[in-house]
């Protein structure tokens, strides 16, 4: 077995095989209402039982292993340095009769793959100031988008526009540690490490772009180079240079 699909072997560990991505969309459009339930009506205005109507996807049990479990975010890592290694050199260690999702799906299957990182990919929304939190959706978002890069990845639909837009939204956590609420509650340290995560998304775009074909997802492709330029940017104006001082 290729050190890529030992990783993919060792990550499904960590699934659920009874969840779809779609079934994880749910939760989290149903935690956001009720928060916005919460929000907007009087408490005489909205039942109880509705505002606790279903468990939040931080309860899940696959989550709270992952919240627990280091070996989730060390695996997310080296499956991202793996992956990065394979795109960033023609190296022996290479055979695509192995490194392809005809292979992947064999020891990751599809489905569960898919709802493992949308849950995890949100969680940084829930709470910006949790470091375990934002590191689990950064790691997964970044592995998620190199294993795009992996050949087959279309064809076994691994590329979903849904969840590569669900995925994108972790980078709201560039302006949320700009927000003097949300940077009080957090080490200096935390910003830091978060800057420096974004910063090696910057090459990891490169590579998504380089090897993925966009022509038929150009509102996606352009949601994607948004982002970029948007950590281009705030890096520049108000990033890691100042979050140091």
């Amino acid at each position: 077995m290729s050190e890529l699909l030992g990783l993919f072997s060792k990550l499904s560990e960590f699934y659920d095989r009874n969840l779809l991505w779609e079934n994880i969309e749910e939760l989290y459009e149903n935690d956001a209402e009720k928060e916005q339930d919460k929000k907007n009506a009087d408490s005489d205005d909205v039942p109880l039982s509705k505002l606790s109507a279903k468990s939040s996807v931080q309860e899940l049990p696959f989550v709270r292993r992952a919240l627990n479990d280091s070996q989730v975010l060390s695996t997310l890592l080296e499956l991202s340095s793996a992956i990065r290694l394979l795109r960033g050199e023609t190296s022996a260690s290479y055979d695509n009769t192995y490194d392809c999702w005809d292979e992947v799906v064999k020891v990751s299957p599809r489905d569960s793959y898919l709802s493992f990182v949308y849950a995890l990919a949100g969680l940084a929304a829930v709470d910006p100031t949790s470091a375990t939190y934002t590191k689990l959706s950064i790691a997964v978002v970044n592995a998620y988008f190199l294993s795009l890069t992996i050949p087959g990845a279309k064809g076994f639909h691994i590329f979903e526009t849904e969840v590569i837009a669900h995925c994108l939204q972790v980078f709201g956590l560039i302006e949320r540690i700009q927000h003097p609420d949300v940077a009080r509650r957090m080490s200096k340290q935390q910003a830091i490490e978060i800057w420096v995560r974004f910063s090696t998304f910057c090459d990891d775009f490169k590579l998504l772009l380089r090897y993925v074909h966009f022509n038929d997802h150009k509102d996606t492709r352009n949601l994607l180079l948004k982002k970029l330029v948007d950590i281009l940017y705030m890096n520049h104006e108000r990033g890691y240079a100042k979050t140091v001082k």
